[in-house]
């Protein structure tokens, strides 16, 4: 599973999160691509919400991103 994070996350740090998703098997990349499974959607998130929609990429939110987490 590969992840990217657009603007800012209330309860993690940028290095934060991504250990997190490291954890448990998967990868953060900084961009939206083909590969890209989520995009964890935080205050402000620019462009790269437009992009994640046009393309059919999942978007959440942090709490649906602990919740997945503490799932996984």
């Amino acid at each position: 599973m590969t992840f990217v994070f657009s603007g800012a996350l209330e309860n993690f740090t940028r290095d934060e999160a991504k250990e997190e998703v490291e954890a448990m098997g998967a990868r953060t990349t900084s961009s939206i691509t083909g590969e890209t499974d989520y995009l964890v959607v935080g205050k402000n998130p620019g462009s790269k919400l437009q992009e994640a929609r046009a393309q059919g990429v999942k978007c959440i939110d942090e709490h649906a991103f602990k919740e997945f987490l503490e799932g996984s």
